[in-house]
């Protein structure tokens, strides 16, 4: 439950600020409500939903402020775990990135969805190279708070200079510099936050979720 539920916020089809009725999920799912609400107590403890009791319970509006404050701590995990790893990386783990990183070289233009996802798991392989259990849990909280806010930005991403950084970072780790991997990501965070920061966030009242077109 957790896992379909915490894909269906990401990719956008729980948009932010809808309504979770447990019924509705539970005849989406095909599933009983005590695995759906341990599901949403889950989600709420990284931030993806929130509750008040006896009113309701709803996928967390956008907040740019914790983009701000995510990303700072996504950068800080990521440039640690390339300075950490890329210095003893074998040939399979080099394979595994070039092409996590051939799949988001793919992705169309301003195809937020995909290629936030694509980041997400070039980003997972290297941290989780570094066999640290704390960052590689911080790392995929993280990771779901900003793939929401790039999925939903009104204001895409630079896709092609994007694409270059994330390119660059693989060349790194192919050539197993670790530090120039730090320096790439340290260079990388401040711009994806520059990038979000003044947007503007819509915050309409969350409506009853439209479960028939999921």
């Amino acid at each position: 439950m957790f896992n379909q539920l915490h894909a269906a916020i990401l990719d956008g089809a729980l948009e932010p600020g809808e309504i979770l009725h447990d019924d509705q999920l539970s005849a989406w799912l095909g599933a009983s409500r005590t695995p759906i609400r341990e599901a949403l107590a889950r989600l709420a403890a990284v931030g993806l939903v929130e509750s008040e009791a006896n009113k309701y319970t709803r996928v967390s509006p956008l907040d740019a402020q914790q983009l701000l404050d995510s990303s700072v701590a996504y950068g800080w995990i990521a440039a640690y775990c390339a300075r950490k790893t890329f210095g003893t990386l074998n040939d399979a783990q080099i394979t595994a990135l070039q092409d996590a990183n051939d799949a988001l070289q793919a992705t169309e233009p301003h195809d937020m969805s995909n290629l936030s996802q694509r980041m997400a798991t070039f980003f997972e392989l290297f941290i989780g190279f570094s066999g640290n259990a704390l960052l590689i849990s911080a790392h995929r909280d993280l990771s779901g708070i900003i793939r929401r806010f790039i999925t939903s930005s009104q204001s895409p991403v630079e896709d092609r200079a994007f694409k270059e950084q994330i390119a660059t970072l693989a060349s790194a780790a192919e050539r197993r510099n670790p530090r120039e991997g730090g320096e790439i990501i340290s260079r990388l965070a401040p711009t994806v936050r520059s990038r979000f920061q003044n947007e503007t966030i819509p915050m309409s009242p969350p409506a009853p979720p439209s479960l028939s077109r999921r």
